[in-house]
C-alpha cells in the first residue's frame, strides 16, 4: 500500500520552452534574492531575475528545477511568501525542492493554496504524512525525468536551537529510508532519475554508496557549514551562492556546465514584467493621492485641540501620517481612570523602502514596524506616554508589531494613550526605528525647551542618564489626600536616552559611502521603574513611589534628543525626617541622588555595618554568601510574630531578593513553612517586597507572620542560593526566645 500511495503523488508538468537544445537548468541556494538591480555595485547579489535572463540569453530549450534553498532568505517574509511562490510559478519553474531550511509557519499554512510543484521525500508533518509530494516526473521531448528531493541533517544537529525551532512544524525522515522508498514508488518508464539534495556531505556519500546505481545524478542545492566547500565526487554542485551561478545539465548524458551570473547580465523584459505582476517592484512607485485621509464621522475634539489635524512625515523607508485625533472618556466600554482621558490617534504607516536599500538588504523588501508600545512615544511637554493598545480591545487598534511586505503598502489603524484631562502642553509624536532616522510629528506648536538647571548631576548608564531636578515636601491637601500622620515628598525626575545602534550610512542617505556608519538614536524605556526608584530613610527603610499620585509612566520612555520626565510622589510616615532618592540601573549599579536632610557623616558607605551594629543588638545572624540577613528583634503580637531584619548585599552589584519567600517560620506543630503576610516599617507603612539595595548598604524592614498557636516552638530560616540556615525559636503569649 505504501508504494501505491507514493505513486499517487507523481505529477507531470509541461516543459518551459526557452530555445532549441534539450537540457535542464538548475538553480540553488537563491535564499530569497529575487529582485533585479539596474544601478547596484557588482558586490550585490544578482538575483533570480538575472539568472533567468542568462537562461533566456542562451536560447535554451529545457526544464527549470530548483535544487533547494529557494525560500531561505531575506526576500521571504511572512506576508511575502505567496507572492514569492507566485513569481516562481509565473516564471515557469517546474520543480522546487523544499528543504528543511525553507519551511516556515507561513509556508505550512499556505500549502493548500500553493500550485507550484514542490517536492520533498524527507519532510513529513507531525502525523507522519508527506508535507509535499516526495517525487514528481517532468517531461521534455522524449525524456521522462523523475525528480526526488532529499534533506540530510546530522543527528547531532537536532540538538541545536536553530533545528528545534522547526520541531512543531515538521519531522525529517532518515535520508536513506526516504530515498529508497521514493525510488520504489517511481513508475517504470522514467528515463532518468535526478535527486535534488540539501544537507550534510557525509550523509550524501552514504546515499551514493546505498543507491548510486539507481540514480543518474545527485545535485546539491544547499549545504551546511562552508557554503563553498566541495561536495562529494561526481555530485553536481548547483549551489548558486545567492544568484551568482546557475547549472545546465545536457540531456540525455546529464553532463554539467556552469554559467556565471553578474549584475551586468541582462534581465529579460518578460522576467521584469513577471516581477511586476508578482508585486516585486524594481523602481520606486509613483506616489498616489489618498482619498481616505479623514476620519469617518466627526471626531469629538475637546481642548486643547481646536481643529482636525493632518500631519505627514517620512524618512527613507517609512511614512507616518496622522489622519485624525480625538479624546474619549471611555474606550470599548472601559472608562478612563479619574482625572484622565483616552487620546486616540488615527495613523497611517507606509512602506517607502527604496530599491537601493532593498538590494543592499539582500532583497528584503518588507518593512517591520515594531514595538509601538516602546517606540511610538507621545510627548506632552516634558512627559512621555506609551501606547496602551495591549491593555485595550478593539479591531481598530494597530497591533504592537506588524509587517508592511512591499514598498507602497500601507497599514491604517488607531493607537490609544492615556493623558491627564485638561492638558495644555504642546504635543508631538515620535517613532524610533531600530535602523532608520526618527520620525517626529509636531501635533501642536511648542515653545523652545528651557535650559536645563545647571545644578542637576546626571548619573550615566550605558544607555540612559537620569537626574533629580528637585526634591520637596508637598502638602497633603494639594494632592487631595488626608494627612493621617504621613508626609508626601515630590521628586522631579529627568532623563535622556543614550541608546543608539550602529547602521550603514547609506541606510540614512542614498549618496553616503556604504563603508561609513551612523549612530541611529533610539528611545529607551526605564524598565521596573516602580522598583528601581526608591526613597531611602536614614534608618535604612526603603519607600517606593505612589503611582496613583505620581505624574510619570510606570515604565517611562526617555528620548535620545531631549530631556523628559515627570513628578514622583512618595508617601512615608511623618516621623521620617531625613531621606534621599536612590536610582538603580539593572546590571549596572546604584546611583545616589538628591540627598535631603541627611546628617553628617552619613552612615551609608564602608562603615555601614559598624554603624548599624552599634545601634541594635543581633538576635540571629544568617550569613550567606550573597546575602547577609540579621534579625535584630522578634516580638509576639495578638496576630502572631513580628520580625525586624536587616539585609546586606554581599555581592559587588545591586541586589534583588524578594523577601516575601526569603525568610520564613515553620511551627513544629504543623511542619508547614509560613511566609510573611506583610512587610512594613516600624510605623506600619507597607514596604517593597523586593527592593533593590547596593553593595554594603543595609535595608531594614519588619516582617509580619500569622500564628494560630498561642505557644509553641519551631524554627526561623533564610533561603539562599547555596545554603538554607535556620535557628530554633520558642514562643508563648508574651515573648519569643531564640535558642
Amino acid at each position: 500500500m505504501k508504494r501505491v500511495f507514493l505513486a499517487l503523488w507523481l505529477i507531470v508538468v509541461s516543459p518551459l520552452s526557452l530555445g532549441a537544445s534539450p537540457e535542464l537548468w538548475i538553480t540553488g541556494d537563491i535564499r530569497g534574492s529575487l529582485l533585479p538591480c539596474f544601478q547596484c555595485p557588482e558586490t550585490s547579489a544578482p538575483g533570480l531575475a538575472r539568472q533567468v535572463g542568462v537562461m533566456q540569453a542562451a536560447a535554451a530549450d529545457g526544464i527549470w528545477l530548483d535544487a533547494g534553498g529557494f525560500l531561505d532568505g531575506g526576500e521571504v517574509d511572512v506576508l511575502g511568501l505567496q507572492k514569492t511562490l507566485a513569481l516562481a510559478e509565473e516564471l515557469g519553474m517546474q520543480a522546487l525542492h523544499l528543504t528543511w531550511r525553507d519551511v516556515s509557519p507561513a509556508l505550512v499554512d499556505s500549502l493548500p493554496k500553493i500550485r507550484l510543484p514542490l517536492v520533498s521525500a524527507s519532510l513529513v508533518d507531525v502525523w507522519g504524512e508527506p508535507l509535499v509530494p516526495p517525487s514528481l516526473v517532468v517531461e521534455h521531448g522524449n525524456q521522462r525525468i523523475a525528480v526526488i528531493g532529499i534533506s540530510g541533517v546530522p543527528t547531532d544537529y537536532h540538538d541545536l536551537p536553530a533545528w528545534q525551532a522547526f520541531s512543531g512544524m515538521f519531522r525529517l525522515r532518515e535520508a536513506g529510508e526516504a530515498l529508497s522508498e521514493s525510488l520504489e514508488g517511481l513508475p517504470g518508464d522514467v528515463d532518468r532519475v535526478v535527486v535534488l539534495y540539501a544537507g550534510d556531505h557525509g550523509i550524501l556519500r552514504q546515499l551514493i554508496d546505498q543507491v548510486g546505481e539507481r540514480v543518474d545524478a545527485f545535485v546539491m542545492g544547499s549545504s551546511f557549514g562552508n557554503l563553498y566547500s566541495a561536495p562529494p565526487e561526481a555530485v553536481i554542485d548547483a549551489r548558486s551562492q545567492q544568484g551568482r551561478r546557475l547549472t545546465r545539465l545536457n540531456l540525455p548524458e546529464l553532463t554539467a556546465t556552469y554559467h556565471d551570473v553578474t549584475l551586468s547580465s541582462p534581465p529579460n523584459e518578460a522576467v521584469v514584467e513577471a516581477l511586476e505582476r508578482a508585486g516585486l517592484r524594481h523602481a520606486r512607485p509613483d506616489r498616489e493621492a489618498r482619498a481616505n485621509m479623514v476620519l469617518a464621522g466627526e471626531p469629538d475634539l475637546s481642548p486643547p485641540f481646536r481643529a482636525t489635524l493632518l500631519v505627514e512625515q517620512y524618512n527613507r523607508v517609512m511614512g507616518l501620517s496622522l489622519l485624525g485625533i480625538e479624546t474619549r472618556s471611555e474606550w470599548q466600554g472601559e472608562t478612563a481612570p479619574e482625572g484622565e482621558a483616552y487620546l486616540v490617534l488615527d495613523l497611517l504607516f507606509e512602506n517607502r523602502k527604496p530599491f537601493d536599500l532593498i538590494q543592499q538588504d539582500g532583497g528584503q523588501r518588507a518593512l517591520r514596524v515594531g514595538n509601538l508600545a516602546q517606540n511610538l512615544v507621545l510627548l506632552s511637554g516634558a512627559r512621555t506616554h506609551a501606547a496602551i493598545n495591549d491593555s485595550l480591545n478593539g479591531a481598530e487598534l494597530l497591533p504592537d508589531t506588524f509587517i508592511l511586505p512591499q514598498p507602497g503598502e500601507i497599514r491604517r489603524g488607531q493607537v490609544v494613550y492615556r493623558l491627564p484631562k485638561g492638558v495644555s502642553d504642546p504635543l508631538s509624536l515620535r517613532f524610533y526605528h531600530i535602523e532608520y532616522p526618527v520620525l517626529a510629528l509636531a501635533l501642536q506648536e511648542r515653545e523652545p525647551d528651557p535650559d536645563v538647571p545647571p545644578d542637576i548631576d546626571f548619573q550615566r548608564h550605558d544607555f540612559l542618564e537620569l537626574g533629580v531636578a528637585s526634591i520637596e515636601d508637598v502638602e497633603a491637601a494639594q494632592l487631595n489626600q488626608a494627612a493621617d500622620d504621613r508626609r508626601f515628598v515630590a521628586v522631579e525626575l529627568l532623563g535622556r536616552s543614550r541608546l543608539t545602534r550602529t547602521n550603514p550610512a547609506n541606510h540614512h542617505d542614498a549618496n553616503a559611502d556604504p563603508d561609513q556608519t551612523v549612530e541611529t538614536p533610539r528611545a529607551v524605556p526605564y524598565l521596573y521603574a516602580d522598583q528601581h526608584i526608591q526613597l531611602v530613610s536614614s534608618d535604612g527603610y526603603a519607600y517606593l513611589p505612589d503611582w496613583a499620585l505620581s505624574e510619570l509612566e510606570r515604565i517611562p520612555a526617555f528620548l535620545p534628543d531631549m530631556l523628559t520626565g515627570g513628578r514622583l510622589i512618595f508617601s512615608l510616615p511623618e516621623a521620617v525626617d531625613t531621606y534621599r532618592v536612590a536610582l538603580y540601573f539593572p546590571n549596572f549599579g546604584t546611583i545616589t541622588e538628591g540627598v535631603q536632610g541627611f546628617p553628617d557623616p552619613m552612615f551609608f558607605g564602608d562603615n555601614a555595618k559598624d554603624f548599624v551594629y552599634r545601634e541594635r543588638d543581633t538576635v540571629i545572624d544568617f550569613g550567606l554568601k550573597q546575602l547577609h540577613v540579621r534579625v535584630t528583634d522578634i516580638e509576639r503580637t495578638n496576630e502572631g510574630l513580628e520580625v525586624e531584619v536587616e539585609v546586606f548585599n554581599e555581592t559587588e552589584g545591586p541586589g534583588f531578593w524578594p523577601m516575601e519567600d526569603r525568610l520564613g517560620i515553620t511551627p513544629a506543630s504543623s511542619g508547614q513553612r509560613l511566609p510573611p503576610t506583610a512587610i512594613t516599617d516600624p510605623y506600619g507603612t507597607p514596604l517593597a517586597w523586593n527592593a533593590h539595595l547596593p553593595p554594603g548598604e543595609p535595608r531594614r524592614m519588619w516582617l509580619h507572620f500569622s500564628l494560630d498557636d498561642e505557644e509553641g516552638e519551631g524554627r526561623i530560616d533564610v533561603r539562599g542560593l547555596n545554603a538554607n540556615p535556620f535557628q530554633t525559636i520558642t514562643w508563648d503569649v508574651n515573648q519569643v526566645v531564640a535558642e
